[in-house]
C-alpha cells in the first residue's frame, strides 16, 4: 500500500527576496515592514547620521546664540520682528538695504552712521542686521586659531569706562587690548556716541582711535542722538576723517517706538 503524500512538508516555499538587493530574503520589521537584513542595516545608519546631523545642527546653534551674547548681540533681534508704527513704507525699503548691506558685507562695505532720536529703534536695527550678519558668517572651528567674529556691539560710554577702569586694576584689559579686540569683528557696533562717554578731548581721541584702527579693514557703524557735525567732533578730526571716505548716512526721523506703545494711566 503505497502511504499518502503530504503535500504540506513537500512542497517548500521559496523565501521572498528584496528587490534591491537580490538573493537577500526579506522579513518584517516590528513596525510591519518587510526588509532584508542590508536594507535595514542601510536604514538605522541612515537614521543615526540623521539624529547625528540634528545633534550637531543644536551645538552649532548653541554655540552661535553663544557667541553672539558674548559680543553684545541680541540673539532675538530680527528683522521680522521689527514693529512698523509710521513711516512703514520708508521702513520697509531701509529694511531691504540693510538686509543687502548684511548679505554682501566684507571689507570694502561702507560705515553707517545712524542717527536720530532716543526710542527710535536705531540700536534693535543694528541687532537685526548683526544677527542676520551671524547667519551668514559664523563658522565653529575648533581648530581654528583666528575665530572669525561676524559682528560685535559695544556701548561708547562702556568703552571710555573699561579703559579707565583698566587703570586702578592691572586685571583688567588694557586700553591696547580693547583696541585690537574691536578691531578684529567684520562689523563693529559703536552705539549712542555722545551719550555720557567723552568728557574730555582724549575721550573724543579714543574713539577716533577704534575708527583709525578699522580703517580700510572692517566697517564700522555709529548710532547716535546727535546731529552728523555733532558725531564728527565727538569722535575727533582723523577718526571721523577715516571713518566718513566711505559713509552712508541713516536718519531715524520718526517718533519714539516706546511712546506710542506705553501704557500709561492716571491715578
Amino acid at each position: 500500500m503505497v502511504a499518502p503524500v503530504n503535500t504540506q512538508t513537500s512542497l517548500r516555499q521559496e523565501p521572498k527576496c528584496c528587490d534591491k538587493h537580490p538573493n537577500q530574503p526579506i522579513f518584517q520589521l516590528p513596525s510591519g515592514e518587510m526588509v532584508c537584513h542590508i536594507c535595514n542595516y542601510e536604514k538605522i545608519k541612515a537614521e543615526q547620521a540623521d539624529q547625528q546631523a540634528k545633534r550637531d545642527k543644536a551645538e552649532f546653534v548653541q554655540r552661535r546664540t553663544a557667541s553672539m551674547v558674548s559680543n553684545r548681540i541680541d540673539p532675538n533681534a530680527r528683522f521680522a520682528n521689527w514693529q512698523f508704527v509710521e513711516q512703514e513704507q520708508r521702513q520697509r525699503q531701509l529694511i531691504d538695504k540693510l538686509i543687502h548691506y548684511a548679505d554682501t558685507l566684507d571689507e570694502t562695505s561702507p560705515n553707517l552712521l545712524i542717527v536720530g532720536a532716543t526710542g527710535t529703534g536705531k540700536t534693535f536695527m543694528c541687532h537685526c542686521l548683526a544677527h542676520r550678519l551671524y547667519v551668514k558668517q559664523y563658522r565653529y572651528e575648533p581648530w581654528a586659531t583666528d575665530v572669525v567674529i561676524p559682528a560685535q556691539h559695544i556701548k561708547s560710554s562702556d568703552y571710555i569706562a573699561k579703559i579707565k577702569a583698566s587703570w586702578d586694576d592691572r586685571k583688567l584689559d588694557s586700553e591696547i587690548v580693547l583696541l585690537d579686540k574691536l578691531e578684529k569683528p567684520n562689523l563693529l557696533i559703536l552705539d549712542d556716541v555722545g551719550d555720557n562717554d567723552v568728557s574730555t578731548e582724549k575721550d573724543c581721541t579714543r574713539l577716533g582711535q577704534i575708527l583709525e584702527r578699522r580703517y580700510h579693514k572692517a566697517p564700522t557703524i555709529i548710532t547716535s542722538n546727535h546731529k552728523p557735525q555733532d558725531v564728527a567732533r565727538l569722535v575727533g578730526d582723523r577718526g571721523w576723517d577715516r571713518f566718513s571716505e566711505k559713509l552712508v548716512l541713516i536718519t531715524f526721523d520718526w517718533g519714539s517706538y516706546r511712546q506710542v506703545v506705553a501704557k500709561r494711566e492716571v491715578w
